[in-house]
């Protein structure tokens, strides 16, 4: 089945058939639809009148569908088309028709020349409105038909031939300086056109004639069926080339599925971990925890068996829940300019909130991270002090102060030197003072 698309007053209507129907059953199929009676209209297709006695397939038929223009036979069809004998540069002579439908239809003929060449081109209303502000005027084209006449009637129509193109002009339209261009396409020569041309020819008198159209028909058709089994070929090797293509992109589709299964299981697990703040905790306190570890060996004289992370903070009283009872343990403390120093304590800290304290200790110690040094507690009976608003205090007495501070209000000092015996601040960096970003207590195994 193929369409049939029948433009009558500007409407178009669909009446679907068979290649082998015959023109006047299928125009009869279109009346009967319209309620209008067949001998009151004009049937043309490709500007020429449908012969009613052949079929549908013997039309030239360049595309799936068929468009076929009606008139009303009491319309002067005349009106709607203009003819023309021009010639081109080569001095060859052309015979040209325009037809005004619902598209601008230009056909242009060889007029002398065997085989007949035929070039066509139709141009829709919106084209010629961009080729032109001479039709932007006009609703359809056919209100543009008595205006164009009016102007070719003045030989301002030209045609110039290119390879298989040619290309019909008007000129400077009616004090308008510009030119309008139709590009017309070359059509394939129609064999049984060619054949029924030669007939027509004196055969008796042009002998030669004859056999040289002969000889450039077999010729033609040797081409054409050279082209034939190019485009076969050609067909089979893109045949080839799109199940190689439709196999690879199955492969793809089929590893895209796999890769997209593996990642949403990725995915959820890494959403259960990230929605999980114990396991979050555990893998960031266990990093930190082997960090410091490699850090503070090398102030032990044996290997440190297992480090736990217990308190950060400045909160005095969750200090001494997290951290009281329990011995080795090494207080960290990171300054403003990020330089890392504490000091160890062997012996139990004692909670002491609301009192002050000393606490002996034979082998505490404190110690800078960066430079690698260690200051060995010089007075163990004065080695720790627990005193109201520090965290802790290394050495000192209650009211002379201490060898290395730490506050709960983020401050910390340097202020005596004769219970570890650090001479020049080297623990604090030089400095008496200092401001601490972060502050850790670590639980060592020894």
């Amino acid at each position: 089945m193929t369409e049939v698309e029948f433009i009558y007053n500007g409407i178009p209507t669909i009446i679907q058939c068979n290649l082998t129907d015959k023109l006047e059953n299928i125009c009869l199929k279109f009346s009967t639809k319209m309620q209008i009676e067949s001998k009151d209209l004009l049937f043309l297709h490709n500007g020429s009148q449908l012969n009613f006695d052949s079929e549908l397939n013997q039309l030239k038929l360049n595309s799936e569908k068929i468009k076929i223009l009606v008139y009303n036979s009491n319309n002067n069809v005349e009106k709607l088309s203009l003819k023309f004998n021009l010639k081109d540069i080569n001095n060859i002579k052309y015979d040209i028709i325009i037809y005004f439908s619902l598209n601008l239809d230009i056909i242009a003929e060889y007029k002398d020349i065997f085989p007949k060449k035929l070039y066509k081109n139709s141009f829709s209303l919106e084209e010629l409105k961009n080729k032109s502000k001479f039709f932007k005027i006009y609703d359809t084209v056919k209100e543009s038909y008595n205006d164009i006449k009016s102007f070719l009637d003045q030989n301002t129509l030209f045609i110039q031939t290119k390879e298989n193109s040619l290309s019909l002009g008007i000129k400077k339209q009616i004090g308008i300086a510009y030119d309008i261009i139709f590009l017309l396409k070359e059509e394939v020569p129609n064999l049984n056109d060619i054949v029924s041309e030669l007939r027509k020819l004196n055969l008796e008198n042009n002998n030669n004639e004859f056999n040289c159209k002969l000889m450039y028909l077999e010729s033609k058709m040797i081409n054409i069926e050279n082209n034939n089994n190019e485009l076969k070929l050609k067909n089979l090797n893109l045949e080839k080339k799109f199940n190689e293509l439709e196999e690879k992109n199955n492969i793809l589709e089929k590893k895209i599925i796999e890769l997209y299964e593996k990642n949403k299981f990725i995915l959820e697990k890494y959403n259960e971990i990230i929605g999980n703040k114990k396991i979050n905790e555990l893998f960031s306190n266990e990093i930190d925890e082997q960090n410091m570890l490699s850090k503070i060996q090398i102030f032990f004289d044996k290997p440190i068996k297992d480090i736990n992370l217990i308190y950060k903070g400045f909160d005095r009283n969750i200090f001494f829940e997290k951290c009281a009872g329990k011995n080795n343990l090494l207080f960290l403390l990171k300054d403003k300019e990020g330089n890392e120093f504490g000091g160890f304590m062997s012996t139990k800290l004692e909670k002491n909130i609301n009192d002050n304290l000393i606490i002996k200790d034979n082998n505490a110690f404190i110690f800078n991270v960066k430079n690698k040094k260690k200051f060995k507690v010089i007075k163990p009976e004065n080695a720790i002090s627990i005193q109201i608003g520090y965290l802790i205090a290394f050495g000192g007495s209650l009211y002379l102060g201490n060898d290395l501070y730490i506050r709960s209000n983020s401050s910390g000092g340097m202020n005596r030197k004769d219970n570890y015996g650090d001479i020049k601040y080297e623990t604090s960096n030089g400095k008496s003072n200092f401001c601490i970003s972060e502050f850790k207590v670590y639980h060592l195994n020894l």
